[in-house]
């Protein structure tokens, strides 16, 4: 309990210092929040796909049962409609005030080429999880969700580029660089996760008692 509220302070200060300073004249009591709700929500999808991962390659000591599939489904689609919640009320407030010195967020992602992306923002984060995770079978049917957690992590990918790029100005023809760094950084992290479960695997063997010779 306590990480999570020390996490969701850093995280606010983090979003404020690297995100919204990108657009120094405009703010948003909202956005810290908005940001917290996308991490968690990529989270959980993270969570349920490296289960789903192990699970599948034999790499977990017991099978995950299906009342625990049903809670990583509910969680993902619990989160996805937090943060459409949170996105919706960002926008709407933004939109209903028409405010100049709020209005240039959304004016700058509405053109130059990103309304695109704009509108395909919550259809990744929200409708495709809230539509198909909307059953109780398909929370616990591990060929469904693990799609949906894919769709999930790439329109977190998606928000973050939408939260950064545009005020760099219109939309370049393909984000090379951005998307160079990412697979990067994904890559590093499969390299760690992979070298700490063969350690880990490792200090299981060795621990394991061999028979006393008789």
């Amino acid at each position: 309990m306590g990480f999570l509220v020390l996490y969701a302070i850093t995280n606010a200060v983090a979003s404020w210092d690297w995100g919204m300073s990108l657009e120094p004249e405009w703010f948003s009591t909202t956005y810290a929040v908005y940001v917290f709700a996308g991490t968690f929500l990529g989270g959980i999808a993270a969570v349920a796909l490296l289960v789903l991962t192990l699970d599948r390659s034999g790499q977990l000591a017991t099978q995950p049962k299906p009342a625990a599939l049903h809670d990583l489904g509910k969680l993902l689609f619990a989160f996805a409609t937090f943060w459409a919640y949170i996105w919706f009320c960002q926008y709407m407030l933004i939109w209903y005030a028409n405010l100049p010195e709020e209005t240039g967020h959304y004016a700058a992602r509405l053109s130059g080429g990103w309304s695109m992306l704009f509108y395909l923002n919550p259809i990744l984060n929200w409708v495709v999880p809230f539509v198909v995770l909307l059953s109780a079978g398909t929370k616990r049917h591990a060929p469904t969700l693990a799609p949906v957690a894919i769709v999930v992590l790439l329109g977190r990918w998606l928000d973050c580029f939408l939260l950064v790029a545009p005020a760099a100005g219109p939309l370049p023809g393909f984000p090379t660089a951005a998307v160079a760094a990412s697979l990067a950084v994904l890559g590093g992290m499969g390299l760690l996760f992979r070298r700490m479960l063969a350690r880990e695997a490792m200090d299981q063997t060795s621990g394991v008692r061999q028979p006393a010779a008789s």
